[in-house]
């Protein structure tokens, strides 16, 4: 519940590059070779585990839509800043 309070607005659109990344993945497996589709999978799992976007990086983001909150409704701002300045990360 709070991750998706956080996010920012824009962060649905990522939902477009999955299903595009699913759908070649689909097409090339259908057109091609369903060898390399695996393949590309297994590459993008591990990538996706060596190479993740560090927590640091969000932080900014979600200080800015925190700021927005606060705007909105001061108590619930307060709250979820006291946890993004609990966990172990601060940011900037």
């Amino acid at each position: 519940m709070i991750g998706k309070l956080l996010l920012p607005a824009w962060f649905p659109a990522v939902w477009l590059l999955r299903i595009a990344k699913w759908g070649t993945v689909l097409f090339i497996g259908f057109s091609w070779s369903w060898v390399i589709a695996g393949v590309l999978i297994v590459a993008d799992t591990i990538l996706a585990a060596i190479l993740p976007i560090p927590y640091s990086m969000y932080v900014p983001s979600f200080r800015k839509r925190i700021a927005q909150i606060k705007d909105a409704d001061a108590k619930s701002g307060a709250v979820l800043e006291a946890i993004l300045n609990a966990s172990k990360i601060r940011g900037s």
